[in-house]
């Protein structure tokens, strides 16, 4: 009988002194939820800004005591998942902040839940509605119609007309759509669904209607519109101008074209080779490729940025005990934070 109870004593204090052990741990840890497409048409992008963010997390960890922990879920770049995603990860309550999602569509599926839960999400998409999504939702990327003003801003000193507008049927697409008819005299327009991968009875529309000009908004899927565009025998014809996300090589290669040949694109993205990168760039760019074996793109550098010189250092100041989100929010709300 007392050997029962020494070894239930005994088990009782291996479970306290395992449960302390364990407490003791997350308050040596940050952790962080990121919810990215990392399979489907849109696994690239999340592939790169996962790349990222591993190499941030890994500086990070070096430099810091209180090491980073960062979890992943797949949203497919589909809002259902994205829901069942930030859902998933907010069930733990040690994760207080999500990074994510690269699609517009998916952030405002989960915004909702983030501001009910009062979670901070940093988003890495380009919706304008974003920045109505909720007083916890915070992005990382440029505003959509920062590009979408470039490309109007070239337009319209080039004194173009007869313009057409192909997009996806998302918030991406349509925020972006209308943007430019609130600026410029479109003259045809047409939205597709996502995964659509034949594009010829919208390119015979734009061949008849004689048009000059065409903006393509939309994800990897575009590279088949551009295929068959210059297919089809348009290419010296009419003038295409594609989105941020046309920077994937896999885009350009199915193309078969380069975004300084046939293809217009805006980006804030300047790259390894511009003569206005700094020391500092230079230095994440070689070091992203040592790491990867390529050179970063646009939506990695953000990302990079992002978690190392505005997420962790806000989190670190406000996370003694336990994160508290509503700090850091003020924190974020009243600060400038340089980055590269």
């Amino acid at each position: 009988m007392k050997n029962k109870i020494l070894n239930l004593i005994i088990g009782t204090l291996m479970i306290f002194f395992i449960g302390c052990e364990d407490k003791k741990d997350l308050k040596n840890e940050i952790n962080i939820g990121v919810v990215l497409p990392l399979s489907g048409g849109a696994a690239q992008y999340g592939k790169w800004i996962q790349n990222a963010l591993e190499l941030a997390k890994d500086e990070i960890n070096i430099e810091n005591e209180k090491k980073l922990n960062l979890t992943y879920e797949d949203d497919k770049a589909n809002p259902k998942d994205a829901v069942h995603a930030i859902k998933k990860l907010t069930s733990d309550e040690n994760i207080k902040v999500i990074f994510g999602s690269w699609a517009s569509s998916c952030v405002m599926a989960m915004a909702p839940i983030a501001e009910k839960k009062k979670v901070l999400l940093f988003a890495e998409a380009l919706s304008p509605n974003i920045k109505n999504a909720g007083e916890y939702i915070y992005r990382v990327q440029p505003d959509g119609s920062l590009y979408i003003n470039k490309l109007v801003k070239y337009l319209t000193k080039n004194k173009s007309k007869n313009i057409g507008v192909v997009y996806i049927n998302n918030d991406f697409g349509i925020e972006q759509t209308n943007i430019l008819k609130s600026k410029l005299k479109i003259k045809y327009s047409k939205a597709y669904n996502p995964q659509t991968n034949d594009f010829k009875s919208i390119i015979e529309n734009i061949k008849e209607l004689n048009l000059e000009h065409v903006l393509v908004l939309g994800y990897k899927e575009t590279a088949y519109f551009y295929k068959q565009f210059y297919e089809m025998g348009l290419k010296d014809i009419i003038s295409i101008y594609g989105s941020v996300p046309t920077e994937n090589p896999e885009v350009l290669a199915i193309a078969g074209t380069k975004p300084t040949n046939d293809l217009i694109y805006p980006h804030h993205f300047k790259g390894v080779n511009s003569k206005t990168v700094t020391k500092e760039e230079k230095e994440f760019f070689d070091k992203y490729k040592n790491k990867y074996g390529e050179y970063p793109e646009g939506f990695s550098y953000l990302a990079y940025e992002a978690m190392k010189f505005i997420i962790y250092p806000s989190i670190i100041k406000f996370s003694n005990k336990n994160i508290d989100t509503d700090k850091i929010k003020q924190y974020l709300d009243t600060n400038t934070f340089n980055g590269l």
